[in-house]
């Protein structure tokens, strides 16, 4: 939905105009079908109904159609406006008549995000244009976000359109999240990682070795930042599991040299790529995020009095 305004914000009459121009397909040029029916322009292409223009509130000015171009022009009084509005159902094979209501719409859609973005920590700062770039970044990664079984989890996409969700980057936009305070979010989108965990005890969603790690990490810091207890018990069999991978693995490397000395590379995750160049290797921000994740879930374990935190926390 769009609303165009047309404003004379001087005292005396002045002309003015606002053209629109409609295309059915912006790779092949094919320009739309533009007709006015009463006080609706409707704009069809390809056999659908591509757009309606509400006419009802022009304060004078007069439309007119050429081709696939509609021209509101006309002279406005001093401190008048026009306004109407453009609907384009872009999803779904609407009609015309399903296609009003502007104000109604944008006080819903308002009134949604405000509910959105109240759920999460209150920012009031001087810079507003700051403060609103801080709301609109937590909308937007809802925006790119996808739902799975009707909304129970979320995945979290890390772009908006060609990218969809990757470990250790979706964690990032989870951790971002939740310490803004969404933690609705974040827990649905903790969800969707957990549900793709490995019965090993590892997680690697569509890329490398080194989401396990984050995934620890965040998952421990989520029970701290909400003090859900009971959430994190539920979820204990889980971690327990991953930090039982992760302390098979690094006993891998737990080895000596022909001299009796340990390996450089002693207790260490051992070797993987941690992004899309394929070097192999020990890679100290995997080997980090590592120990963030073994070392924060032992003592968050040892919080709910977990017999086993002790033992993660020695690995």
């Amino acid at each position: 939905v769009a609303e165009y305004v047309v404003e004379n914000p001087q005292g005396t009459p002045m002309a003015g105009s606002l053209k629109l121009a409609f295309t059915a397909d912006t790779q092949a040029s094919e320009a739309a079908h533009v007709r006015v029916e009463g006080q609706r322009v409707l704009v069809t292409g390809k056999d659908k109904l591509l757009a309606v223009v509400d006419l009802a509130d022009l304060g004078g000015l007069s439309a007119a159609v050429k081709g696939s171009e509609l021209t509101i022009s006309g002279t406005l009084a001093g401190g008048a406006k026009a306004r109407c509005w453009a609907y384009a159902p872009m999803e779904w094979d609407a009609k015309a008549d399903e296609l009003s209501g502007g104000e109604s719409l944008h006080a819903t859609a308002k009134a949604y995000w405000q509910k959105q973005i109240a759920q999460g920590m209150k920012i009031e700062i001087p810079d507003k244009l700051l403060q609103n770039l801080i709301s609109a970044s937590q909308a937007h990664c809802m925006i790119a976000s996808r739902s799975e079984d009707g909304g129970k989890r979320i995945d979290p996409y890390i772009a908006s359109a060609y990218y969809g969700s990757l470990d250790t980057e979706s964690h990032a936009i989870i951790r971002g999240m939740d310490m803004m305070g969404q933690s609705e979010y974040a827990r649905r989108g903790f969800d969707f990682f957990i549900k793709r965990e490995n019965p090993a005890g590892y997680l690697s969603h569509g890329y490398t070795m080194m989401g396990t790690g984050p995934h620890l990490w965040f998952l421990s810091d989520h029970y701290r930042l909400t003090g859900d207890t009971q959430w994190w018990r539920d979820l204990t069999p889980n971690v327990e599991n991953i930090c039982q991978w992760v302390g098979k693995q690094c006993r891998k490397t737990m080895r000596k040299d022909a001299r009796g000395v340990d390996v450089p590379e002693y207790g260490l995750v051992p070797p993987g790529t941690v992004a899309d160049w394929q070097d192999w290797g020990y890679i100290f921000s995997m080997e980090g995020y590592y120990y963030a994740g073994l070392s924060r879930a032992a003592e968050a374990l040892k919080e709910i009095g977990d017999p086993r935190a002790r033992e993660f926390a020695k690995d």
